[in-house]
């Protein structure tokens, strides 16, 4: 074998051919070596476009726009001052040790005739009662009302009976449905945190922690939790509906959850989950049939493949993306022109959904074909 590849080295015939061999693999390579160059030189072309779109993006967000830009800009109404309960507290306002007793108020129920057999022949047990005490929230005031049951003695069917106290939230609840209600509405509708609550409860002398305030809104949501089912049936049977998500961070975890809204002129449904999942909207919609307008998010698209429903989506989201377009594309700008225009129409319905569906089939609608002529 040695002797035989010593042999092909030097030979002619041999020598040629591998020299063919050769030549050919680099012509090939050669080809190859072009190929490659055109495609990478194509899309490092397409990179470096849409990285000098992305770049440009920031930049008018980082430093603002053009002129042409700020026209088009939504308009923002005036900042409004810090309100006092966005201020931190001074420190050592709050003194623990001096805080007060709580005031009491003292509420006498009476009954008018037995419930046990509904005669009003009874009479009272003169000094005799079934007390019990719970603490009231009302008007940013922590009193403690005292109620004091009145007993009967009835003469009928010999019986000795409690007048009804006040409403609970739950059995024995310590707080009043009033505490409750104040609690959530602070909560929720004025966004004030629980622990800013609990400092200002503890002002008046309740002490009382966040986790307490908390149990009462739980309470107080699952005493309402059949009046959210009648919500979302009402919303859901005129067909069509808004829906959206947003992002409500959980604290223990510093992760994302998702508020899960959907809404019409008839009210609105709201559902906090930890994923942000179509599969929500999915179990939310149910056997749903009609309209959904939604932000073009990729969770809703699962909706385009069904018969029942239709996926319509939200202009002043197209608008947002013509907008970020503008500085490089000024095209862009009639696109702008046409939208603003449509919105300046739907304002005068002032709310009306009548007077809303009215403007959209006399005049948006002109502009609507516009915009589909324009893209």
């Amino acid at each position: 074998m040695v002797n035989l590849r010593e042999d092909l080295k030097t030979n002619p015939d041999y020598l040629n051919e591998v020299i063919k061999v050769m030549d050919s693999s680099i012509v090939a390579l050669k080809e190859e070596n072009k190929t490659l160059l055109e495609l990478l030189q194509n899309s490092s072309q397409s990179e470096l476009i849409e990285l000098q779109d992305k770049i440009a993006m920031l930049n008018k967000q980082a430093f603002g726009g053009s002129e042409s830009l700020n026209k088009h800009r939504p308009r923002r109404e005036t900042q409004r001052e810090l309100l006092p309960h966005n201020k931190c507290p001074l420190e050592g306002e709050v003194a623990p040790d001096k805080q007060r007793e709580l005031p009491i108020v003292e509420v006498v129920h009476e009954e008018a005739c037995c419930p046990g057999c509904n005669n009003p022949d009874f009479e009272e047990i003169t000094g005799l009662y079934e007390e019990s005490e719970e603490i009231d929230l009302r008007a940013q005031l922590a009193r403690v009302l005292k109620h004091k049951r009145k007993k009967y003695r009835c003469k009928t069917c010999e019986s000795i009976v409690t007048a009804k106290g006040p409403a609970k939230l739950r059995p024995k609840a310590k707080y009043s449905l009033d505490s409750a209600i104040n609690t959530a509405v602070e909560k929720f509708d004025y966004h004030t945190p629980l622990e800013r609550i609990m400092r200002k409860l503890q002002e008046q002398g309740l002490k009382i922690d966040t986790k307490t305030l908390f149990s009462q809104t739980e309470a107080l949501y699952l005493n309402l939790a059949p009046i959210m089912d009648l919500i979302k049936e009402e919303i859901l049977k005129y067909g069509y509906v808004h829906i959206d998500e947003t992002r409500g961070k959980i604290l223990s975890t510093n992760t994302n959850g998702y508020i899960w809204a959907m809404g019409n002129c008839y009210g609105a449904y709201f559902q906090y989950e930890t994923t942000r999942s179509g599969e929500v909207a999915l179990e939310m919609l149910g056997s749903y049939k009609g309209c959904i307008i939604n932000d073009g998010f990729s969770g809703y698209n699962r909706f385009k493949k069904t018969k029942e429903i239709k996926v319509c989506h939200c202009w002043s989201h197209v608008r947002r993306k013509f907008f970020e377009c503008l500085q490089n594309y000024p095209k862009a700008e009639k696109a702008l022109i046409l939208i603003d225009e449509m919105f300046k129409i739907e304002r005068k319905s002032k709310g009306s959904f009548k007077r809303l569906k009215s403007l959209r089939t006399k005049k948006s609608r002109k502009i609507h074909e516009e915009l589909l002529n324009f893209f």
